[in-house]
C-alpha cells in the first residue's frame, strides 16, 4: 500500500500512509478510558509485544461501545471491522476445516 500511495501521490502519499499507520496504532488507546500514564504504558507494551494489539483493539471496542457515539467511535468501528473481520473469518473457517 505504501508503494501504491507513493507512486500515485508522491511525497504526499507517504505522509498519508504514515498518518494512517499512526491512526491505526493509536486509536485503540484513544477509546480505552484509563489515565494518561497507563495509556503510555499500554502503548509501550503494544510496541514491545505486537500480539497484544488484539487485546487492546477488543478492549477499545468495549470502550467505544460504552462511550459516547461520536465520529471517532464510528471510525473505530469501521477500522475494527476492516482489520479484524478477515482475521476472525479465516480463524473460524480454519477451525471448521480441521474439525471435518
Amino acid at each position: 500500500m505504501k508503494e501504491k500511495l507513493l507512486s500515485a501521490l508522491g511525497s504526499v502519499g507517504i505522509v498519508l500512509y504514515y498518518l494512517a499507520t499512526l491512526l491505526v496504532s493509536v486509536l485503540p488507546f484513544v477509546m480505552i478510558d484509563v489515565a494518561f500514564i497507563l495509556k503510555l504504558v499500554l502503548i509501550a507494551i503494544s510496541t514491545i509485544f505486537p500480539a497484544t494489539s488484539v487485546i487492546f483493539w477488543v478492549w477499545g471496542l468495549i470502550g467505544a461501545i460504552n462511550g459516547p457515539q461520536d465520529f471517532i467511535a464510528i471510525i473505530y468501528y469501521v477500522l475494527f471491522v476492516v482489520m479484524f473481520l478477515p482475521f476472525f473469518i479465516s480463524t473460524v473457517s480454519s477451525l471448521f476445516r480441521k474439525s471435518r
